[in-house]
């Protein structure tokens, strides 16, 4: 039997903390990101007693730390003098589908862990750096932006508490990882620069209860 006034509907908004490599202030595999936020709807239908299915739908957004990027290559540039860069943000959604447990700890409060499978759909930043080189002056160049989709694996926890029969309020964690392979063209050649994407979100939401 389904378990009675546990299937949900959310919506939710969260900050959002870039891990690892995602975070990391490396030219070569980091992604130079900072702190974002995320927005989502999810839902579950408890088909027997405490264990369900239900999917997740998520948008996030990581700014990028731009003054961290130029001071890195200056580091790394014998003839760099001044460089200056603009970036817009990592910007991700993720489909994903699961199971999910409920757990009762009193009438109006419970907890539900859940774990889930899916897609991610990345989008890498456009980028516009300005450079001052000695000897040979001002000159600038851009990066363009590019999308990437990969398996993604989703992990989370939230504690909801009962306001009325039909409405509760969340609690969440969720964490959320992929490794996404963004193509660019140089010269006319096709390369590949593969990023570990990896965040941990914290956030409200506002469930429907039925």
């Amino acid at each position: 039997m389904a378990g009675d006034d546990q299937s949900f509907f959310a919506l939710k908004g969260s900050y959002s903390m870039p891990l690892g490599d995602y975070a990391l202030y490396d030219l070569d595999k980091g992604c130079f990101t900072t702190e974002g936020i995320s927005f989502g709807v999810e839902g579950a239908w408890y088909f027997y007693k405490n264990l369900g299915i239900g999917a997740d739908v998520n948008y996030s957004l990581h700014s990028v730390d731009a003054i961290g990027i130029a001071n890195k290559k200056i580091e790394d540039a014998i003839l760099l003098n001044q460089l200056y860069v603009r970036s817009d943000p990592y910007k991700m959604i993720t489909t994903m589908a699961g199971f999910y447990y409920a757990y009762q700890v009193m009438e109006s409060l419970r907890i539900e862990p859940k774990i889930l499978a899916g897609l991610m759909f990345g989008s890498s930043p456009f980028q516009l750096y300005e450079q001052e080189l000695y000897l040979l002056g001002d000159s600038y160049y851009k990066i363009t932006s590019s999308q990437a989709h990969a398996f993604a694996i989703k992990a989370g926890i939230s504690i909801k508490y009962k306001v009325s029969p039909c409405i509760a309020l969340s609690l969440l964690a969720d964490y959320t990882q992929s490794d996404l392979s963004f193509g660019f063209y140089s010269s006319d050649e096709l390369f590949y620069r593969n990023r570990k994407i990896a965040y941990l979100d914290f956030g409200l939401g506002l469930v429907i209860v039925f």
